[in-house]
């Protein structure tokens, strides 16, 4: 924490914390979305896209996004592992992401279950072929992944 606060990386260690906390997480994906950018015609991508909601105070956010065409591709990202806080993730990204990008919008859930797929099955009853879902093993290849989903996405759409 020390050495943190004399790089002078970070204004305040607590955002340092929360980066180690799982922040760390959705600049990885960001990084990753920018390097398949040019290759696969993605012009608009950004981290923490803050949407008011009417009635709430904090509205809700998505973690990183872009655009391809009209098209609105909606990440939402998780260091954790716990399948109920997965799934609830992936519900709201999907239902937001409607919302704001309409029938053609896409989602995806990058987060570090060893059990990707099954999780997407458990949510099968929605538009399966508008949803990803990224664990722990793809990780380290999520560039691919994410570009493999875009083209997949391509082949839905013919």
């Amino acid at each position: 924490m020390q050495a943190v606060k004399e790089k002078g990386a970070f204004t305040e260690i607590e955002h340092f914390c929360k980066y180690l906390d799982g922040l760390w997480l959705e600049h990885y994906v960001l990084q990753q979305v920018k390097n398949i950018a040019d290759r696969n015609s993605i012009k608009d991508y950004g981290l923490n896209f803050q949407v008011p909601l009417l009635g709430t105070q904090q509205g809700f956010e998505f973690d990183v996004a872009f655009t391809r065409g009209y098209q609105l591709f909606a990440m939402s990202v998780s260091t954790t592992s716990k399948r109920d806080l997965c799934k609830n993730k992936l519900f709201e990204a999907y239902l937001r992401a409607r919302q704001m990008g309409g029938d053609e919008a896409r989602v995806a859930l990058i987060c570090c279950t060893n059990e990707p797929d099954t999780l997407k099955a458990e949510v099968a009853v929605l538009d399966d072929k508008k949803i990803a879902v990224f664990g722990r093993d793809d990780l380290t290849d999520l560039a691919s992944k994410i570009e493999d989903w875009i083209k997949q996405n391509d082949k839905d759409a013919k």
